[in-house]
């Protein structure tokens, strides 16, 4: 809970105080297998832990993000049910003080509004999530000024009928501002996290 906590804070403060940037296009899905490269420069890399028989990712120069993963001891349906259900959001996600489902986008993707944050300090985004297919998840959201792209990625692999392994890659564009300098390293850390908070709220459900 100390890490959740001290993620939402640091979200909290990156929103408010400022990474203040030129607003880009968002991140979205291409061809129903995967998240697009944001730009160009995004050449296919190395990413470790990348699950067997996909392609790696590579975080982008300047972005914060990585690889994580854990075990589930849940059936993949579950575990894709709690990224598929906006009532879940409040427990995986820290300080949330707002989640509003807005409906289906475009692509089919789920619309939700998140808040995060404080009486002091807070923000509002909205997160696309899309189901590609029962194993696989993707995230992005619309760009606000001090978050300029973000995405996520689950691969849910079954071990079993009761295990499932979730592998997961992440990427934010949060600009150079003050607060990510001072605590880069620490926001790479909580959003490494995910996978695990993941498997604790669905291991407890």
């Amino acid at each position: 809970m100390v890490a959740r906590r001290g993620w939402g804070r640091l979200v909290a403060a990156a929103l408010a105080v400022g990474c203040a940037g030129p607003r880009v296009a968002a991140h979205v899905p291409v061809d129903g297998g995967g998240v697009g490269a944001p730009s160009a420069d995004l050449p296919p890399g190395a990413a470790p832990a990348a699950p067997a028989g996909r392609p790696a990712r590579q975080v982008p120069p300047g972005w914060v993000g990585g690889t994580a993963e854990a075990e589930v001891a849940r059936g993949c349906d579950a575990v894709a049910g709690a990224l598929l259900d906006p009532d879940a959001y409040w427990a995986l996600f820290a300080n949330t003080r707002a989640v509003e489902p807005r409906g289906i986008g475009s692509r089919g993707e789920l619309l939700v509004t998140l808040e995060q944050g404080y009486a002091f300090a807070s923000g509002r985004y909205v997160a696309h999530v899309l189901e590609v297919n029962p194993r696989r998840v993707v995230a992005w959201i619309d760009p606000i000024r001090n978050v300029r792209d973000g995405w996520a990625e689950f691969d849910l692999d079954p071990i079993d009928a009761e295990r499932c392994h979730v592998a997961m890659f992440t990427a934010a564009d949060l600009g150079e501002g003050v607060v990510v300098r001072l605590f880069r390293n620490a926001i790479e850390g909580a959003m490494l996290m995910t996978p695990e908070l993941l498997r604790d709220f669905v291991e407890q459900g």
